[in-house]
């Protein structure tokens, strides 16, 4: 009894040494690869590189990034789904019991390095795209609902010509030094025109992006993931017009 009561006694001292210590600080981030994410985690840091807080990043698919947020691996996801994955993200964030916050809208756009022969068009068309390879993540569930998208007339699916990586970093050199192209939302023209790269409109592209970040139920968010989802709110800020107005200056500059 003796030796039973000792191990409960230092179990409860063990329990009441953790709650007496301070939270470590961690800022853990999941997110679909976007270079604009490097940015605001670097906003982030230099905000707060004297305080000893740890920064985790994951890049991953729009499935993985739900999957840790729900296991716990990140605090917050940030995810973008387009008209035929809204409704099956929804489904998904239930079953496992997440919420999905809104952030703003966007479309398609057209990456394209000074490498390719579109660099210099004020607009691209799909005809014109199917020329050239797309550099695009490997496929996972959600990105399979997107085979028989459309964009004026043209499915997704006619692109043969395919490049599959899975990190942003390969993005970025590929459509640097090579006449690849992508797809991506507007919001991030600014970092991609800081590395020579335009931001191009799709001719007919009605494709809507809906942009978010996703968390755990019932449960409150640490102040670090507050703080960075501010920074990820002043990403839509302005309308559309004005968004439009930034990517053409960003093309400029």
């Amino acid at each position: 009894m003796y030796q039973y009561a000792r191990t409960i006694q230092n179990q409860m001292e063990l329990i009441h040494g953790l709650s007496s210590k301070e939270r470590p600080r961690i800022l853990s981030i999941a997110s679909y690869p976007v270079i604009t994410m490097g940015r605001l985690l670097a906003e982030f840091y230099n905000k707060h590189n004297q305080e000893g807080i740890a920064l985790k990043l994951i890049e991953q698919r729009m499935q993985h990034v739900i999957e840790s947020v729900e296991s716990g691996e990140a605090e917050i996801g940030f995810v973008m789904s387009n008209n035929v994955q809204v409704k099956e993200l929804k489904h998904m964030l239930h079953f496992k019991n997440l919420i999905y916050n809104p952030l703003g809208t966007d479309t398609w756009y057209a990456n394209i390095g000074p490498n390719s022969p579109l660099y210099e068009l004020d607009e691209v068309t799909m005809e014109q795209l199917l020329q050239y390879p797309i550099v695009r993540l490997p496929d996972d569930y959600f990105s399979n609902l997107t085979f028989y998208l459309q964009i004026d007339g043209i499915r997704l699916t006619e692109h043969k010509k395919v490049v599959y990586v899975n990190d942003s970093a390969a993005i970025l050199a590929l459509l640097s030094k090579t006449d690849v192209f992508r797809f991506g939302p507007g919001m991030s023209a600014q970092d991609f025109a800081a590395h020579g790269i335009k931001t191009i409109p799709i001719r007919n592209c009605n494709v809507k992006i809906n942009v978010g970040y996703v968390q755990r139920k019932r449960e409150m968010l640490s102040p670090e993931a507050q703080e960075f989802v501010r920074l990820l709110e002043g990403l839509y800020p302005s309308s559309a017009g004005e968004k439009a107005k930034e990517i053409g200056a960003a093309n400029h500059e």
